[in-house]
């Protein structure tokens, strides 16, 4: 029998399966596979010793720790909108422990950039807070988003404030106007703001 089109999907009937079973499946299917990797990585010294030690800076096992929080919010969806399960957002479910790896790797990344430079030495942390700093943001890799897109705003974002921005702020909040020192940029042309 061949797989037909969903009405207005564009995907087969057959794949990616789909439902909310399915993901709760494919889910615990990526913890056990996690699983079996801990368990590979700790009981056989070979496996262990044809790893590096460490990704540049950062521990070897960032990466599962990401993989592991991303797959653990997965199934947080899958037991908390049994009632509003949502199917466009399957493939989210699908990918969530290789972005969860990612994110988790690049969050405990900026974390030690982060301390690296705010420490007049350079610190020597335990590979633990790299680990849970990958897994916090494989978890709520929402929230790092968001704070990624704020730190890349202030980070890039042209000249200080307008008049505009500044009368769309409260009263109460307003901080007195002291000079403080800034860096002075071009204006942006046309093309370049949104």
């Amino acid at each position: 029998m061949a797989a037909t089109r969903s009405e207005g999907l564009g995907r087969s009937r057959f794949w990616p399966p789909s439902g909310r079973t399915t993901i709760f499946l494919v889910e615990i299917g990526y913890l056990l596979a996690l699983a079996a990797l801990f368990c590979v990585y700790e009981f056989s010294s070979g496996f262990r010793s044809a790893l590096p030690s460490s990704l540049g800076s950062l521990p070897v096992a960032v990466p599962w720790f990401g993989a592991v929080g991303g797959t653990l919010i997965s199934l947080t969806g899958v037991f908390k909108h049994a009632d509003t399960w949502d199917p466009r957002l399957e493939l989210w479910h699908w990918g969530r422990p290789l972005v969860g790896a990612f994110v988790g790797s690049i969050g405990a990344l900026m974390f030690l950039v982060i301390v690296d430079s705010a420490a007049a030495q350079p610190k020597n942390m335990n590979a633990a807070v790299f680990d849970v700093v990958a897994f916090l943001v494989g978890y709520r890799e929402e929230t790092f988003r968001s704070l990624i897109k704020r730190a890349t705003d202030l980070l890039l974002s042209p000249g200080a404030p307008t008049a505009d921005s500044h009368a769309a702020a409260p009263r109460a909040s307003r901080a007195p106007s002291t000079p403080s020192p800034s860096v002075e940029r071009p204006e942006p042309s046309e093309s370049e703001s949104d």
